[in-house]
């Protein structure tokens, strides 16, 4: 019982670390990240290639999410008395912002895959809808349809007290079917959908990337641009690893939420409440891996980078 004891203060103080600590490592990487991504995918190298549109969006996003939920979250576990936690009208935006903002990130995500899968495609008909005119109705009404999906959560979430001797208060769905629906919503929405996209048009990329090798490439192809096949090369290749990190990072956490269900007595409520913690990190880091990736993966991008360094080091001097 001792033993047991001890290890639940353990872990309850690993928690609190894990919470304090690595929330502002998380925060700081992943702010420079989203910026370092939109200086480098604005460059005027990649600024109207559709896939760079859509990086670029995904990155503002990632950036939106890790202040409305991360942040938020950091101060409401460690310093509470800043936010406005009995205001039902904050509990309500933090909610809908902190499920609109990483689906609209994981979607752009998403649409790359899709963006490359047609770049890829042997049909001339496929390879014109990749395109930045088309890129640009697409994230337009993207951006409107996610905004549109999640509004009943506004709606159907609602503040309730936790703990009122520690002044503790929730924002959770209504109790009923609701709470129900709104698990598989999410679930759906923010994981199987999008990672089914990612995931078949991945595939499909890889299909007509290997035919390529086999066959003759169209005299259309033949003819373009050494520098725009290699700009087209380098961001398949940055997809690729993209979707398949995402899909590390935010698999834990699904993994874990079925873990969960598993667990009922006072011990194994700390290791959930552990793990819980862990894999809300992990994914959290989700969306601060996009410049590593990026820089780590294609020689393209860290060129273009420096240069855009450069350009700006000279206009600083200059003036």
């Amino acid at each position: 019982m001792m033993n047991s004891n001890r290890t639940i203060h353990a872990l309850n103080e690993i928690i609190n670390n894990l919470t304090l600590y690595v929330p502002h490592f998380i925060i700081t990487i992943g702010t420079l990240s989203s910026l370092l991504n939109l200086l480098t995918f604005t460059s005027k190298q990649l600024i109207n290639n559709p896939c760079a549109l859509y990086f670029s969006i995904s990155s503002i996003f990632d950036l939106f999410y890790l202040y409305c939920s991360t942040l938020i979250r950091l101060i409401n576990d460690h310093y509470p008395y800043i936010l406005p936690h009995r205001s039902s009208l904050f509990c309500k935006i933090r909610i809908y912002l902190s499920v609109t903002t990483p689906s609209i990130a994981t979607f752009f995500i998403a649409l790359v895959a899709i963006d490359r899968c047609l770049k890829t495609s042997y049909s001339n008909k496929w390879r014109h809808l990749s395109h930045i005119k088309i890129a640009r109705w697409i994230s337009i009404y993207s951006l409107i349809f996610w905004a549109t999906a999640y509004f009943h959560v506004p709606i159907y979430f609602e503040l309730r007290i936790g703990n009122i001797n520690n002044d503790i208060f929730l924002c959770l769905p209504k109790p009923g079917i609701y709470t129900s629906f709104v698990g598989i919503y999410f679930l759906v929405c923010n994981t199987i959908l999008m990672y089914s996209i990612m995931l078949t048009a991945s595939i499909v990329t890889l299909v007509h990337i290997r035919n390529s090798r086999n066959r003759r490439q169209m005299r259309t192809l033949r003819v373009q641009k050494n520098k725009f096949r290699r700009i087209d090369r380098h961001l398949i290749t940055i997809m690729f690893f993209q979707v398949g990190i995402g899909i590390l990072l935010t698999g834990f956490r699904c993994i874990f939420l079925a873990y969960s269900f598993l667990t009922d007595d006072s011990y194994q409520i700390s290791i959930r409440m552990f793990f819980d913690r862990l894999s809300i990190l992990f994914y959290y880091l989700y969306f601060t891996k996009s410049f590593a990736v990026n820089t780590l993966t294609s020689p393209l991008f860290r060129d273009i980078f420096c240069q855009r360094l450069i350009t700006i080091w000279k206009t600083v001097i200059k003036h």
